[in-house]
């Protein structure tokens, strides 16, 4: 087992350094994106959430990439506004705030957004996640991941 995570880490380090390395082109491959260690990768984005600035422009992008994308907790918002500042939301924005300040398209980052929604709970969200009290419950339950407080 501690090979393979070895074999998992070092092969996202070379993913991602691939990845990043041709960011100022404009075709990306966004078929291999994966993620390890959802506490670390959530922990991060949700401070992505909150330290990464955009303006207008950077916005529209935003808006564009997660425009269309349901949010997996409540399905009749867009995963851009959704219905609440949940840990989920935060760790979307974040993540694609981020993405956006590494100057991918809007389509990329919906593509990898799409693949975050999956990695976090891979059976699925059925979208109605806060109107059925499951803000409190972990990603994997159909959660919100909390409101405040992180819940994993």
């Amino acid at each position: 087992m501690k090979i393979f995570k070895i074999f998992l880490i070092v092969s996202l380090i070379v993913v991602l350094l691939f990845y990043f390395e041709n960011k100022d082109k404009k075709e990306y491959n966004t078929d291999n994106i994966y993620f390890i260690e959802l506490k670390n990768k959530t922990e991060t984005f949700i401070s992505y959430y909150y330290s990464i600035k955009i303006d207008e422009k950077e916005d529209a992008i935003l808006r564009k990439a997660l425009g269309n994308i349901p949010a997996p907790c409540c399905a009749d918002y867009p995963a851009y506004t959704c219905c609440c500042e949940c840990n989920l939301k935060r760790t979307i924005h974040g993540l694609s705030k981020y993405l956006l300040k590494q100057n991918l398209s809007a389509d990329d980052i919906t593509t990898i957004v799409l693949s975050w929604i999956e990695f976090v709970n891979p059976a699925g969200f059925t979208g109605d996640s806060c109107y059925i009290g499951n803000c409190e419950k972990p990603f994997y339950k159909n959660g919100c991941g909390g409101m405040e407080k992180l819940v994993i």
